[in-house]
């Protein structure tokens, strides 16, 4: 897909440049760019959800938890 995009030239200077040291396209660079932007953004929900849920805790069963005593009684 061909698409415009107007970006400053020291960027474009920049990212060139580093394409030529990679022996790689500045397309290519680009979209390298995007995915690795992309691919950070994607966790961040399910991130969150996780760390919601390790906040919550689960219950895996049993009865009241022991007391300090009460544990090293047995």
């Amino acid at each position: 897909m061909i698409t415009t995009l107007d970006l400053p030239q020291e960027i474009v200077t920049q990212a060139q440049d580093v394409a030529t040291a990679r022996k790689t396209t500045f397309q290519a660079l680009v979209v390298e760019g995007l995915r690795t932007v992309l691919r950070a953004a994607v966790p961040t929900a399910t991130s969150e959800q996780a760390l919601a849920r390790l906040r919550a805790g689960y219950h895996l069963g049993g009865g009241k938890p022991l007391s300090r005593d009460e544990a090293h009684a047995r």
